[in-house]
C-alpha cells in the first residue's frame, strides 16, 4: 500500500471516529427536569383510640381527620406546559401499629401525563390521589400519607424547563371521645396550612 493511500485511509478512519463520537454525545445529551414534591395527608387516623397506654403507640400523625389539596397553575401567557405526575404511598392505616421493619423504601406509582394550557389551573385532592394516582389503595376514610410529584422536563436541545406554580393547602381537625370506651367521637378544633412548593432541579 502506497504512503498516499495509507494517509487517505487514516484520514477517513479519523473522520469516522469523529462522527461516531459526535453522534454518541448528541444521543446521550442530558435534559433538565424540575421536580415538585408535595406532601399529602388524607383521611381519618386514630379516630377511636382511647387515652390508654396500650393505644398510645406513636404513629405518623396525631389522631385526626386530614385533607390535602394541591393547586397547579401554568403561569405562561402563550405556551402550554406538559408534565408528568406520580404519587408515592408511604403509610396506609387507621391506627398505630407495632413496627418491625423500619425505614422501608416505597416505590412510586405509575407516571401519568398531563398538560396545562396557558394560564390554566388544576386541582388535585385526596380523591384524585386515591382514584387516579394510586388506584387500588384503601378507600376513604382510611388514612394515607406520602408524596405527589410533578416532573417538568426541559427542551431536548437543552434549556430550562418551563415553571409551574404549585401550592398545597392542608386542613385537619382533632377528635374528642364522648364516652369512656371512645365508641362515639366529635370533631375538635381546626387547622389550616398553606405551602408554596419550590422545585428541585435534576437531570435525566
Amino acid at each position: 500500500m502506497s504512503r498516499r493511500l495509507k494517509l487517505a485511509v487514516t484520514a477517513g478512519a479519523v473522520a469516522l471516529i469523529g462522527m461516531t463520537i459526535a453522534t454518541t454525545h448528541a444521543g446521550s445529551a442530558t435534559q433538565t427536569v424540575n421536580s415538585y414534591a408535595v406532601k399529602f395527608n388524607c383521611g381519618e387516623y386514630g379516630k377511636f383510640l382511647q387515652a390508654t397506654p396500650a393505644e398510645r403507640l406513636e404513629g405518623p400523625v396525631k389522631p385526626g381527620d386530614y385533607q390535602t389539596v394541591i393547586n397547579v397553575h401554568n403561569p405562561q401567557l402563550s405556551t402550554p406546559v406538559d408534565f408528568k405526575k406520580k404519587a408515592i404511598l408511604l403509610f396506609s392505616g387507621t391506627k398505630p401499629i407495632n413496627e418491625t421493619n423500619f425505614e422501608q423504601p416505597k416505590q412510586p406509582g405509575n407516571l401519568i401525563g398531563a398538560s396545562l394550557p396557558p394560564d390554566f389551573g388544576m386541582l388535585i385532592d385526596c380523591q384524585d390521589i386515591r382514584k387516579v394516582l394510586l388506584p387500588g389503595i384503601p378507600p376513604a376514610p382510611t388514612f394515607i400519607e406520602g408524596w405527589v410529584v410533578f416532573l417538568v422536563t426541559g427542551p431536548a436541545a437543552g434549556g430550562a424547563p418551563l415553571p409551574l406554580d404549585v401550592t398545597a393547602v392542608y386542613t385537619s381537625n382533632g377528635f374528642n371521645c364522648v364516652d369512656t370506651g371512645c365508641t362515639t367521637v366529635t370533631r375538635n378544633g381546626f387547622s389550616e396550612d398553606l405551602v408554596v412548593i419550590t422545585p428541585t432541579t435534576v437531570t435525566s
